[in-house]
């Protein structure tokens, strides 16, 4: 993700996301379970208006689809929209349509006028549900209850990722589009999902339940308790772990041995979760001591995986570079970020403002 905030609302992000997943798990429980799972036929769309793009007849062969279902009063939704936005520019080319379909009550009164107002902000397709036919015929088919929910469909018409737009989305689309996806071990991976999450559901809420207590030390439990049952499948709460450490409960040493670990190991050839600790690193505040050397560390493993193509990865670096007193890495970071970054792009201003803060501080040199 390219948006500076997203980097820090990524916790709530999974936290949605895994919500979704434990409601699959219940259904599951239920003597029928859910009717719509990953390998399945993807259903038709039943719409009652197309707001903004080109309508979706029908998912036609050898391209991708990703369904989204969000709400304009649903804070995650909108946060996941500039994220969404994002994608549908990066996979346009590769026969990429997104869809976000709204099923609100009200939804004929109220998306047109947040989408116009959002622009090009909000730059894919969007459509209103007839009634909730479309949400029944996934979301609740699927056992979901939570919103933003995304549904990828294959080139071949088929269900092959369920979940939170801000998770694994962008890598689900990547692998599809290069040819990569391999839709047996998908199924595989989902079923396993929810195996996982009937026993994970008590420990998130109490999770859930020590974060608005604010007990953050029961927290950091709870998360070990999660990787514990499936390492790979709750590594991304590894950040949530790294932020806690680090902004609350002030385990500085600790949050860094951490990060350490997991960048050598779950971490490895994850970029984003690279670029998200290292930017923690780097700019949490109140900090007793930084350590530099890992966030330079994990900024260029990040920069490695994405061919120093993200601006975002690349205003890491540079920051990074900054902080540890090399500015003539740094300006050429924050350069390259900005020469990748679109004009009217979301992180403009900010990649210009930090800019001028190096190129000033090479001047006075």
């Amino acid at each position: 993700m390219h948006c500076r905030a997203c980097r820090l609302l990524i916790v709530s992000a999974l936290a949605a996301g895994w919500l979704g997943v434990a409601a699959a798990a219940r259904a599951q429980d239920e003597e029928a379970g859910p009717s719509l799972v990953v390998g399945d036929k993807a259903p038709p769309l039943k719409i009652a208006r197309w707001v903004k793009g080109q309508s979706v007849a029908e998912f036609a062969p050898g391209k991708v689809f990703v369904v989204e279902f969000w709400a304009t009063w649903c804070p995650p939704c909108r946060t996941s929209i500039p994220h969404l936005t994002e994608l549908q520019k990066k996979f346009k080319e590769k026969g990429v349509t997104i869809v976000g379909v709204s099923s609100e009550d009200d939804a004929a009164s109220v998306v047109p006028a947040f989408v116009e107002k959002m622009g090009e902000k909000m730059d894919y397709a969007v459509a209103i549900d007839d009634g909730r036919t479309t949400s029944r015929a996934w979301m609740d088919a699927a056992g979901q209850d939570g919103i933003p929910t995304a549904f990828v469909v294959s080139k071949d018409g088929r269900v092959a990722w369920i979940g939170h737009p801000m998770a694994e989305l962008e890598q689900v689309l990547d692998d599809i589009t290069a040819g990569r996806f391999d839709m047996e071990k998908a199924i595989a991976k989902a079923k396993h999902e929810v195996e996982v999450m009937k026993k994970a559901e008590p420990i998130m809420s109490a999770l859930q339940q020590a974060g608005r207590d604010g007990k953050y030390e029961t927290v950091v439990e709870k998360i070990d308790e999660l990787m514990t049952l499936d390492q790979a499948m709750f590594s991304d709460w590894a950040f949530a772990k790294i932020q806690i450490l680090l902004n609350e409960l002030k385990k500085e040493e600790e949050a860094y041995a951490f990060a350490a670990k997991a960048a050598d190991s779950f971490f490895r050839d994850n970029a984003q979760a690279l670029n998200g600790v290292s930017w923690a690193i780097l700019d949490s505040a109140d900090l007793q001591k930084r350590d530099l050397a890992l966030a330079l560390r994990l900024a260029l493993r990040a920069a490695e995986l994405t061919e120093s193509k993200d601006a975002s990865i690349l205003d890491t670096l540079a920051r990074a570079h900054f902080q540890k007193g090399d500015l003539e890495k740094a300006l050429a970071a924050q350069r390259k970020a900005l020469s990748i970054e679109p004009p009217d792009g979301p992180m403009r201003q900010e990649l210009e403002e930090r800019l001028k803060q190096y190129e000033a501080a090479a001047a006075k040199e």
